[in-house]
């Protein structure tokens, strides 16, 4: 089969839903690829090496060249996403970020030792 590229692992990533390196273990909540013509050169090899699967949608608003990931390339999708992912301090200085959109006075310390943003440090 050959080891996965990295624009493979992109679009699996995408396809499940995945690829946002600011969450710690993400879940796939999807599971399908409606593929242009762009993309469609890259994901008929991938089915060809059992990365994804073909699932074609002849009528109705959703017509084209649909794909969905196999097992496989759930598994790869789930590793690579693992790996990219940003080191704990990072994601803590993100979520810092995010919470200081809505309290523009709070301060990275307040962050850092306020027990009200406990749950916010534990889960980044």
């Amino acid at each position: 089969m050959g080891e996965p590229n990295e624009r493979d692992l992109e679009l699996l990533r995408h396809m499940l839903g995945i690829d946002k390196p600011h969450l710690r273990d993400p879940e796939p909540y999807r599971n399908y690829f409606d593929a242009g013509e762009k993309d469609q050169p890259d994901l008929a090899s991938m089915a060809e090496r059992g990365l994804v699967e073909h699932v074609p949608r002849q009528s109705g608003p959703f017509a084209g060249h649909w794909y969905r990931a196999t097992d496989l390339g759930i598994r790869l999708a789930r590793e690579s996403s693992r790996r990219r992912a940003w080191p704990k301090a990072k994601r803590v200085y993100d979520a810092f970020l995010r919470v200081s959109d809505c309290c523009p006075d709070l301060t990275f310390k307040a962050f850092l030792t306020s027990a009200d943003f406990a749950e916010a440090r534990r889960s980044a």
